[in-house]
């Protein structure tokens, strides 16, 4: 299950729910200079835990090493008993596990000092299910914001606790961030480590581990022990059976990005970018983790694109293939992408049927979301396999804002224009790949004209160039358009701005129609004038188009102004020889 931005998810346990089994559990807290950094922020933590039956003593981790600042505490807990034990900083990991060493009972709940709980009952609610459903452990609730300014905000982060406890839909989105409603590229946000939240029996902390002691400084000792959790215990997933917890954002060290490379290169030596997704597409479709798995195997599960087109269509099978594809996903997932491509095409003259034996496999992997273009290229017994990782949104950009890649724009899109589908859905990219190239043509053409006319002016320089780019334009006009396409073309012009999203959105199950027409029909242009040498007929042709499609160019031009918004020195050439064939009545 993917997670949906704005997605609204009803909790199945609350509060009201009932408990049907409980046990003793320790409540194991590590703070580390809770006042001057977080305002006090343990104490709206601890409030209201007489709500909770099951939380029998409360231990605080001094990793500041100051017990007698916590000691006021005492008041927060009430009858509970409450231990305060030290610890150095900058040892997270080793925090949580004194922490665990001085507990007295058989279930242990860690929480973060800066982490708050709309009603400390769920806590029992989670404990029954827990030990219901013969779990060793209930991780990974979802996650809220308060946003930083609160905290240093005078009675205004007093009143948005307590409007949240009473109502977490009260607060306004300047005052809280939720990442699964508001969207977020980097899917953690959503949900808590085990540092944040986590209830585990002892046996079972002891089993796998405990919290690894080998990470220094802030991040990923906790999502060292979830996925060494997820493959050796019976996992309560709560994503989707808790409502949230909130997360007291706050100022942090300005070496803590330092912290975080550090054991990010650390965690990285283990797992990589591929575990992660996994683990966090598990947590989103809120099942349960059960049984284990083994980490290679799940990696293997991302590489079918790639093993399903080499072992059916191209004569490769080398490692170095899958091992880029694999680097590639990786990389992807860094930044926050998808890292499982939509669909997989060869274009070229492969995917246009006129290939000779020796020709080259020009394949292409597109992705939904943003990202820069990957290339890799293998010779497998004398035969080249180019391979082109790249997205959606490039060659939308390529369709919509044709000046600003007058040069390149056509001979990317001409990749599209007589492609097949080896992986992925085949209707759903064909309609895609209709309407951008039906609005490129709209847009572009008059770019695309005066370019090959300005190459033109200066063959000696650009001729193998120029014999490219009217190929490409040539496949471009030769693809067949449809009505809805055509529909579009009311909606654009050459001259105004265009919204990518409402003309390019990819939809699952479009309908499909049959073509009526190709672009070179639309557009009234014989793909005969794109021909070398460059004939006076385009010349004419070019005119009339930009008599039509922009009124007022001879008038820019007059004033030297500019008639694209980059306008290219191929651009200006042809714009001043429109003219000056004009002025000559040589046209």
């Amino acid at each position: 299950m993917k997670l949906q931005d704005g997605e609204n998810i009803t909790p199945t346990l609350t509060t009201d729910s009932s408990v049907r089994q409980s046990a003793s559990v320790s409540l194991i807290v590590p703070t580390f200079y809770n006042q001057p950094l977080k305002r006090g922020s343990l104490q709206y933590l601890i409030s209201g835990i007489a709500r909770s039956e099951c939380v029998r003593e409360v231990i605080l981790v001094a990793a500041d090493g100051n017990i007698d600042s916590l000691k006021p505490m005492q008041e927060c807990v009430g009858k509970l008993p409450l231990k305060i034990v030290k610890c150095s900083p900058e040892r997270r990991a080793y925090s949580r596990n004194v922490g665990a060493e001085a507990a007295s009972y058989e279930i242990l709940l860690f929480l973060d000092d800066d982490m708050l709980l709309q009603d400390w009952r769920i806590v029992d609610v989670i404990l029954s299910e827990m030990l219901t459903t013969a779990c060793d452990c209930a991780l990974f609730p979802r996650r809220t914001y308060l946003r930083f300014p609160l905290l240093y905000e005078n009675g205004r982060f007093d009143d948005a606790v307590s409007r949240w406890r009473r109502d977490a839909d009260s607060l306004t989105p300047d005052e809280l961030l939720d990442p699964v409603k508001d969207g977020s590229p980097f899917k953690t946000m959503a949900f808590c480590f085990p540092g944040c939240f986590m209830m585990i029996t002892r046996e079972s902390f002891d089993r796998i581990g405990r919290f690894p002691e080998g990470y220094r400084g802030w991040g990923f000792e906790d999502t060292d022990f979830a996925m060494r959790a997820v493959s050796g215990l019976e996992v309560l997933n709560l994503f989707r059976r808790v409502g949230p917890l909130t997360h007291v954002d706050h100022p942090v060290s300005p070496y803590k990005s330092e912290e975080y490379q550090r054991n990010l290169n650390q965690f990285y030596e283990v797992y990589n970018p591929l575990d992660m997704d996994w683990l966090c597409r598990q947590v989103f479709a809120g099942d349960d983790f059960r049984g284990g798995r083994r980490f290679d195997e799940i990696r293997d599960s991302y590489l079918d694109p790639i093993r399903d087109v080499t072992d059916n269509y191209l004569p490769v099978t080398s490692d170095l293939v899958v091992r880029n594809y694999e680097h590639v996903l990786q990389e992807r997932l860094k930044l926050g992408l998808a890292p499982i491509p939509e669909v997989v095409t060869l274009h070229g003259s492969r995917g246009a049927g006129t290939s000779e034996p020796d020709s080259d496999f020009d394949v292409l992997f597109l992705f939904r979301g943003s990202g820069a273009a990957e290339h890799f290229v293998c010779d497998h017994n004398g035969t080249v396999v180019e391979f082109e990782h790249s997205d959606f949104t490039r060659f939308e950009t390529f369709a919509i804002a044709p000046a600003l890649y007058a040069m390149r724009g056509p001979l990317e899109l001409a990749k599209l224009a007589q492609s097949r589908v080896l992986w992925g859905n085949s209707h759903t990219f064909a309609a895609w790949r209709i309407r951008v190239l039906t609005i490129a043509t709209k847009v572009g053409l008059p770019v695309w004209c005066l370019s090959a006319i300005g190459m033109a002016l200066e063959q000696e320089k650009s001729s193998g160039m120029l014999s490219r780019y009217l190929q490409a334009m040539r496949r471009i006009l030769e693809s067949p358009v449809h009505q809805p396409s055509l529909d579009l073309l009311e909606r654009v012009s050459a001259s105004e701005h265009i919204d990518s999203a409402s003309l390019f959105g990819l939809k699952e199950s479009e309908p499909q129609s049959i073509p009526v027409r190709t672009l070179s029909d639309q557009f009234q242009i014989d793909a005969g004038l794109l021909n070398l040498p460059v004939s006076q007929d385009l010349t004419r042709y070019t005119l009339s188009l930009m008599d039509r499609e922009l009124p007022e160019w001879r008038e820019d031009m007059g004033d030297s102004k500019r008639v694209f918004v980059n306008q290219i020195p191929e651009i200006w050439r042809a714009l001043r020889y429109l003219l000056a064939t004009e002025l000559s009545g040589n046209q």
